[in-house]
């Protein structure tokens, strides 16, 4: 929470630590990290961490890590279903993650992942039922201080600015104002990871609150920083949602669409064939 997730080499080394010295939960633990969570966070190559997951949920398996191995096959399924076009992406059922059995009731990490795992499926795939589930965090129950965390509290905040923007509901704007103030606090105490975080989240609220020549400055504040830092699927998000403030908010069509084929662009480079696939039907690009 207070090292940059791209230099951090504590989860590797948490892995070897604990393989040598017969510490296996902490070890799986640190290879879920190493393999899955942190490639994620960063927005490397969906084939990289599709290609990491079958060996990690290998040795998880021979572990007797049940419940590690788990975890991993929902995120498996999860960038399986953003890399791998879908036949019909308009039914919700293709959009959930295959639920892995809860041996104990007392396993609600696994519980909270697999909601984890569908939520980023409904955000990304932009399924209306997204802003219902962001209401509330069981991964922040189940583990207050996985750094998952971070990009999970974030993407709830973005799916609910969006819902509010489109819906003006204030359940939504509530909820979405209370996760901004949260990330803001990560940030005042020396969070380097969610700086571009507060930049897209001060746009949604600035559109929110129609103040759209502000909204535009962060939007592309936020776009700029992501494109130059590598971070794949958050230059596709954001490209893909100031593409939508364009054409619902400023009504320019143009702009809106060169957008949508940025975030095309850069979903394509993340490997989100799905996504990709989804988005070319759209109406702008006729």
């Amino acid at each position: 929470w207070t090292l940059p997730l791209e230099n951090c080499t504590a989860f590797y080394e948490g892995y070897l630590h604990g393989m040598q010295n017969g510490e296996v939960d902490m070890g799986m633990h640190c290879l879920m990290a190493h393999c899955i969570s942190r490639p994620y966070c960063l927005g490397k190559h969906i084939d990289q961490i599709l290609e990491e997951c079958p060996r990690a949920i290998m040795q998880m398996e021979e572990l007797s890590q049940t419940s590690q191995a788990k975890m991993a096959k929902s995120s498996w399924q999860m960038f399986s279903l953003l890399r791998n076009p879908q036949q019909d992406q308009e039914d919700p059922s293709l959009l959930m993650v295959e639920k892995q059995t809860i041996e104990s009731p007392d396993d609600l990490l696994l519980s909270a992942w697999q909601d984890f795992a569908e939520f980023q499926l409904l955000l990304f795939y932009d399924d209306p039922s997204a802003a219902e589930r962001a209401i509330k965090s069981p991964l922040s129950k189940a583990s207050p201080g996985y750094f998952v965390l971070m990009i999970e509290t974030f993407h709830r905040g973005v799916c609910l600015y969006v819902a509010a923007r489109r819906t003006k509901k204030r359940k939504y704007k509530r909820h979405a104002k209370k996760i901004r103030k949260t990330i803001r606090s990560w940030k005042k105490n020396g969070n380097p990871n969610i700086v571009y975080y507060c930049f897209f989240l001060d746009a949604e609220q600035a559109a929110l609150e129609g103040k759209h020549d502000e909204a535009e400055t962060h939007y592309k504040k936020a776009i700029q920083f992501v494109a130059r830092s590598g971070y794949l699927h958050h230059a596709a998000l954001f490209n893909e949602l100031y593409s939508d403030f364009l054409l619902r908010e400023r009504n320019d069509k143009d702009e809106s669409r060169y957008r949508l084929e940025e975030a095309i662009r850069y979903y394509e480079d993340w490997g989100a064939l799905g996504k990709v696939e989804r988005l070319q039907k759209s109406s702008l690009l006729e």
